[in-house]
């Protein structure tokens, strides 16, 4: 049986050795060629715009329709009250059974798994990013969210925690051109 957190590792023969390079995370344009995901615009060597940042989130145009938030998503009160008086505030107010939900011991597998480190790490469906966060301490993390609030909130955690070896990226995962054999483990 598989259970929710599904860990594939492999070593990437070309991955840079700078793990402080914030553009380690590419997407793919159609013409094959990567293209970092580091400046406010993602644009391809022939041409083709990608996708850009919107509010500390990078959002590619194929992959994700216009950002907004779903019934189920994280509210806007969460948001604004996390910019207003930090992240870890506005959970313990706002979302029930916050303990839980952000606990860094959910990353803990990376004790015990064999994830080099300075790995290239992709976690599908970062949700509020307990998993995300810790891992980008030690590693290059994206963590691809389909949902704009969870996306917009791991923005924010992102700044305040000063976690620059963390990519939030916006997106559906089925639709989402990322360069092949650029990543080290799998979250999904």
């Amino acid at each position: 049986m598989m259970s929710p957190h599904t860990f594939v590792t492999h070593v990437s023969p070309d991955q840079p050795t700078d793990p402080t390079v914030e553009d380690l995370i590419r997407a793919q344009c159609a013409c094959g060629e990567s293209v970092p995901l580091a400046e406010r615009r993602f644009v391809c060597a022939c041409g083709c715009e990608l996708g850009q940042m919107i509010e500390g989130v990078a959002v590619l145009a194929q992959s994700s329709q216009r950002p907004s938030c779903t019934a189920k998503a994280i509210d806007g009160s969460l948001i604004a009250a996390s910019l207003a008086e930090g992240w870890r505030n506005a959970v313990a107010k706002h979302v029930p059974d916050a303990g839980r939900l952000m606990d860094p011991a959910r990353a803990s597998f990376q004790d015990i798994l064999p994830i080099p480190p300075n790995s290239k790490v992709l976690e599908v469906g970062a949700g509020l990013g307990a998993v995300s966060a810790e891992l980008a301490r030690h590693h290059s993390v994206l963590a691809l969210e389909s949902n704009w609030g969870n996306a917009r909130f791991l923005a924010i955690r992102k700044a305040q925690d000063r976690l620059r070896r963390l990519t939030v990226l916006y997106g559906d995962p089925a639709r989402t051109r990322l360069y092949p054999r650029q990543f080290d483990a799998l979250d999904r």
